[in-house]
């Protein structure tokens, strides 16, 4: 029987080192800025084929990996700063063969980031982490 204990995960996460997860965030990045400025037929298919959902979790991700790498940060600074990254990448598109600028693009960015801000403040508000210890999943 093996047990998976989530509050064992949560510490596991608490305690990666800023500077580790720093710099998965730094090569999260670098992959996501090749894959919005790469043409598009060299894009794999599915990306292509998920696009906006892709745009989700991208900055849904995006605003975890920031949290944990800079916890003294504001959450509005990092959903600030998110935004305004979604907005950069298509306006930067627009000069890039086979690019261009989409405002669906920057509301699935948008839908990614209220998602973050959705669980942190869930995880905040009803101290989901108490709860998270009592689930075990079992074989």
């Amino acid at each position: 029987m093996v047990y998976f204990n989530v509050s064992n995960v949560a510490r596991k996460v608490e305690s990666l080192k800023p500077v580790k997860s720093r710099a998965l965030l730094f090569i999260f990045l670098i992959a996501l800025i090749v894959f919005a400025f790469a043409p598009g037929n060299w894009t794999p298919a599915w990306i292509v084929n998920h696009d906006k959902f892709s745009h989700m979790v991208a900055f849904l991700s995006l605003g975890f990996m920031m949290r944990l790498s800079f916890p003294a940060v504001k959450l509005y600074m990092i959903v600030v700063l998110l935004a305004f990254f979604a907005v950069l990448i298509e306006y930067l598109q627009l000069t890039f063969f086979n690019r261009g600028f989409s405002s669906a693009d920057i509301l699935y960015d948008l839908l990614g980031i209220g998602l973050f801000l959705i669980l942190v403040n869930g995880f905040q508000l009803f101290n989901l982490k108490k709860y998270l210890s009592l689930i075990h999943i079992s074989e």
